[in-house]
């Protein structure tokens, strides 16, 4: 008789997106092994894909339970919780997690997330410090304290920090298109159009981005083109 189950052959399933087989056998190995905390976090996956919401955050609440120490388990709790508009859960689950896995730079990464989607700008801006000054960073780190400087009023800060994402990962979509956002507000116009045009060539179904250059292109006074680009904007918030 087996003493672990057979997470490997689980993962495989998953990693062939054979979602709806995977539950079953998942659901399956639980009866004989209800203690697997890896079991109840793959499950989560699956449900997640299958849109299952709530049957996904149950599952990565039990992993979490079993085994504290799964990192993934808690930020996909807290993804979880985030889609479903649970900010002030969310937040208390990721700070819950940091207590048992305190420094870990994935969750310190979500902290920040969810202050962002929280609007509390100047705790995510704080966290996006922290984890820059410590040199564990990615472009999206970058990314986040820019937003989070931008929506407190300081657009040369957010400059800066969205060009330092765009030095480590260029033609970063989000680094662009923030870097655009800053650079209009702080009235660097040809700058910010030479943002939008690069993002609108490279990915022009990007949320925003036609929106935001044909403003640009307003105050530039070109408002033919401006016009032209504006109607995008019709397409990306219909009525």
């Amino acid at each position: 008789m087996a003493h672990a189950p057979p997470i490997q052959d689980v993962k495989a399933l998953l990693d062939e997106g054979k979602w709806e087989e995977s539950v079953q056998v998942i659901n399956t190995l639980l009866n004989r092994f209800p203690q697997s905390a890896p079991l109840h976090y793959l499950l989560g996956l699956a449900y997640v894909n299958l849109n299952i919401t709530e049957l996904a955050l149950s599952s990565f609440q039990n992993a979490c339970y079993l085994e504290p120490r799964i990192t993934a388990a808690w930020v996909n709790q807290v993804v979880v919780l985030i889609g479903l508009g649970r900010l002030d859960v969310a937040l208390t689950e990721i700070n819950r997690s940091l207590k048992i896995n305190p420094g870990n730079i994935m969750l310190v990464r979500c902290l920040g997330s969810v202050l962002l989607k929280m609007e509390q700008w100047n705790e995510a801006q704080t966290v996006f410090q922290e984890i820059v000054k410590k040199g564990e960073c990615d472009p999206d780190d970058y990314t986040h304290l820019g937003i989070s400087l931008l929506e407190q009023g300081d657009h040369f800060s957010a400059v800066e920090s969205c060009r330092k994402a765009l030095e480590v990962s260029p033609g970063n979509s989000n680094a662009l298109y923030n870097l655009g956002i800053s650079l209009k507000d702080c009235h660097k116009l040809l700058l910010a159009l030479q943002c939008f045009e690069e993002l609108v060539q490279s990915e022009p179904d990007y949320p925003g981005v036609h929106g935001n250059y044909a403003t640009t292109l307003f105050l530039l006074g070109r408002y033919s083109e401006g016009w032209r680009e504006y109607e995008w904007r019709l397409v990306e918030t219909p009525a």
